[in-house]
């Protein structure tokens, strides 16, 4: 399998010639991960694709917009830019991996404004009728709640394009106050996020241990022109998402192994212009794609999740 050697090229699997414990799935094709991967087709694991709610008996969302109260949480993804042959293809008998790698050139970074994965697809699926690929929990475990193939409800302009994850995070906020709620100090004065179960669902792995930000800055910065501050993302997190960003590019290798930048090569701060959009491949943030969006945070650090050199930021 062309990905599985492209990962073991790249030191991200430990043995390249047996099954991949860990997979991603793309036009119903199996891809391996060197990540902790939860299909939605396991017990344990969130399926976008059910046309009901996943925590209560209804259908329809509870509190959706006028073009998400339908039972279909996600959709098709647009045909602009496939070849004369993909098209067809895709015409005939729907999306294949060729058309996917001719269609999908964005990956598209999301704070979920959760306590973990479970809540988040409570807010999405049965709350607002939205739908994203990828749930990335506090310990790292990743949830795919969607076949690549699909149009994920996301990041609007983006979505045809895109591949979309939501990373459990409580966010970037214009003051302190409302992380201080959250964020807590332990006796030796170390920083830890306060956790409460809010969904009776499998989700955070909770063994016990205090779940602690990669660092214990408080982050501070300009986003779409808004002055923010946040605290940064685990530690497991940026591991595992380094891990899918490869899977998913081995997958579709238009996503380029890059984040928009400014002159002095630090992450752009702001919404892409519609040329800008339009012509970048890559990994972004959901502030890049609209002006009211400020996620994935100014504590994000870009290089790291990228596999990049890190302290660049």
């Amino acid at each position: 399998m062309k990905v599985l050697g492209g990962l073991c090229a790249l030191g991200l699997l430990s043995a390249c010639t047996a099954a991949p414990e860990f997979f991603i799935v793309a036009a119903g094709e199996r891809f391996p991960c060197a990540a902790r991967v939860i299909p939605w087709t396991s017990a344990a694991g969130f399926d976008a694709h059910l046309e009901h709610c996943r925590f209560d008996e209804g259908v329809l969302p509870r509190s959706a917009s006028s073009d998400t109260a339908t039972p279909k949480r996600y959709g098709v993804r647009g045909t602009k830019g496939l070849s004369e042959a993909s098209l067809a293809a895709v015409n005939a008998g729907g999306w294949n991996l060729e058309a996917l790698r001719e269609r999908i050139d964005l990956f598209v970074m999301h704070y979920d404004v959760c306590h973990d994965s479970a809540q988040c697809f409570d807010v999405l699926h049965d709350q607002r009728g939205l739908s994203v690929h990828f749930l990335l929990d506090l310990d790292g475990t990743i949830y795919q709640t969607l076949d690549l193939a699909h149009r994920a409800r996301h990041a609007t302009i983006a979505n045809d394009r895109s591949v979309g994850i939501e990373i459990a995070q409580l966010g970037a906020y214009a003051d302190s106050a409302s992380l201080s709620r959250a964020y807590r100090r332990d006796e030796a004065g170390r920083l830890w996020l306060e956790i409460p179960r809010v969904t009776e669902a499998p989700g955070f792995r909770r063994t016990g241990a205090r779940v602690r930000p990669s660092n214990e800055t408080l982050h501070r910065g300009q986003i779409n022109a808004r002055d923010l501050v946040q605290h940064d993302f685990t530690e497991a997190q940026y591991t595992s998402l380094a891990a899918l960003i490869e899977s998913v590019r081995a997958i579709c290798p238009r996503i380029e192994r890059r984040f928009p930048t400014d002159e002095e090569g630090r992450v752009l701060p702001r919404c892409l212009e519609p040329a800008e959009f339009e012509a970048f491949s890559g990994v972004l943030g959901h502030f890049h794609v609209q002006k009211d969006k400020s996620d994935p945070g100014p504590a994000f650090d870009w290089p790291k999740a990228l596999g990049l050199n890190a302290g660049s930021r």
